[in-house]
């Protein structure tokens, strides 16, 4: 893969990653492996193992290890000793530590996506198209999160700085829509994760009570879908995905012997499926895989409730 990207002095930033040229949406800019990863199994996502990262470090290639000390320490006159802890926690995403995608810049509203399947390779695929001389951004929060501009900054803290990204300059009247609308969206599907647990859990729930809840909840999946694709627009593309592959399985619940009733959407759970994965294909092959499990999912609710 010809690089699209260089390492360049970003102002008031510091070192980011600048395209070399035009990258089309859906392109991968960069794939690279986790050369660093001492996050202890079970564990928060900010607990680690200091001793066990530095005997990793130790054992980087000299090249390696010269660009990892090279990248942003928080506290350069703080404890020697602890450097490498500094570093890393600073600069790793969330299933661990990729020297060239290291160089990304934060935005709320980036224009790449970080994604990995199995947690030791790591893909960057463009969002939308990204312009010659732009920079290449992702976000270090999880998108599909859909947090306020408030949980946003509190998150962020922890990286030092303050984040000026197209999101955190709304002001007023926008802002508080933008709140509102992450707010409902997430509300929205975290009700339908809550549903679908339900229904599993207890599958005694009569028939006539579960029907008009399915009902409900795709209509508050299609609320959700508007809002994505519009109000909050390239915001979050994976929560767009998790929506759809929710249209697909209320819709599979409609089909059932079990709770046959008629939607408002005369769609298919194989249309939502398509459209899952289409937008899916355009992000990475994590979304893929999202999408063959709730595929095996909808085989098993067909097996259970007819």
């Amino acid at each position: 893969m010809v690089a699209k990207f260089e390492v360049a002095d970003i102002p008031g930033k510091g070192f980011g990653m600048l395209a070399t040229e035009g990258i089309q949406r859906g392109e991968t800019v960069l794939e690279e492996s986790v050369i660093l990863n001492a996050r202890v199994v079970g564990g928060k996502d900010d607990f680690h193992n200091t001793s066990f990262l530095n005997r990793q470090v130790s054992l980087l290639s000299v090249q390696d290890r010269k660009e990892f000390l090279s990248l942003n320490d928080l506290e350069p006159d703080g404890p020697a000793e602890m450097k490498n802890e500094r570093i890393y926690v600073n600069n790793t995403f969330f299933d661990g530590f990729y020297l060239k995608s290291s160089r990304m810049n934060h935005s709320c509203k980036p224009n790449v996506m970080l994604s990995s399947d199995d947690t030791v390779h790591a893909e960057i695929v463009a969002l939308r198209d990204i312009l010659e001389g732009e920079e290449i951004l992702v976000s270090y929060l999880r998108t599909s999160a859909l947090e306020t501009k408030d949980e946003r900054s509190e998150k962020i803290k922890k990286w030092k700085f303050e984040c000026n990204c197209e999101l955190c300059c709304l002001e007023g009247e926008d802002q508080l829509r933008n709140d509102q609308k992450r707010k409902e969206a997430r509300n929205n599907l975290k009700s339908i994760d809550t549903f679908f647990d339900e229904v599993w859990r207890d599958q005694t729930i009569l028939p006539e009570i579960v029907r008009p809840l399915i009902m409900g909840f795709f209509t508050k999946a299609e609320d959700t879908q508007k809002i994505l694709s519009s109000d909050l627009q390239g915001e979050s593309s994976a929560a767009l995905v998790s929506t759809y592959l929710k249209m697909a399985e209320l819709v599979a619940f409609s089909e059932s012997e079990k709770f046959q009733i008629l939607l408002s959407d005369n769609r298919t759970q194989e249309d939502f499926m398509d459209l899952a994965r289409k937008e899916a294909a355009l992000m990475g092959k994590m979304f893929l895989s999202n999408c063959n499990t709730t595929e095996r999912e909808l085989k098993e609710l067909h097996e259970e409730f007819g």
